[in-house]
């Protein structure tokens, strides 16, 4: 991966290491439910364990927005954890881009400016409306 996405190398062990926290834990899981006499029945728990991890981890539905009986799932599964500090590792050390200037808050009282439409936003690319630059 960091080969074909010409990542940063300093993130690799941390990214190695939570990646490899997600692969135990889930192996755990499926172990945990080979021990089931149905051979089937154990296959579906895991996809529905897989399945509720991959929906409850934050990455589609903001974690404040999930209603409470079903939160314990965004709280109990590792997906969601590993995912954040897999993404924080790799953003953590990425350099600065070539272009790319900060939104300041007299840039977003400007009318018109990109940083005044997107208030989340926390930098523009002046020569270019679109985030194309970035993304080369």
């Amino acid at each position: 991966m960091w080969l074909i996405g010409d990542m940063n190398w300093d993130s690799f062990f941390l990214g190695l290491l939570s990646i490899s926290a997600n692969l135990w834990a889930f192996e755990g899981m499926g172990q945990m439910f080979s021990l089931l006499p149905n051979v089937l029945l154990a296959m579906m728990n895991f996809m529905s364990i897989w399945f509720s991890a991959f929906l409850f981890s934050g990455l589609f539905i903001r974690i404040p927005e999930v209603i409470w009986p079903f939160r314990l799932f965004c709280y109990i599964l590792p997906l969601g954890y590993t995912s954040q500090t897999f993404m924080w590792a790799i953003l953590n050390e990425t350099p600065e881009y070539e272009g790319a200037d900060r939104c300041t808050d007299a840039l977003r009282a400007t009318p018109n400016h990109p940083c005044a439409d997107n208030l989340e936003a926390a930098f523009f690319c002046p020569n270019e409306v679109s985030g194309d630059r970035v993304l080369v």
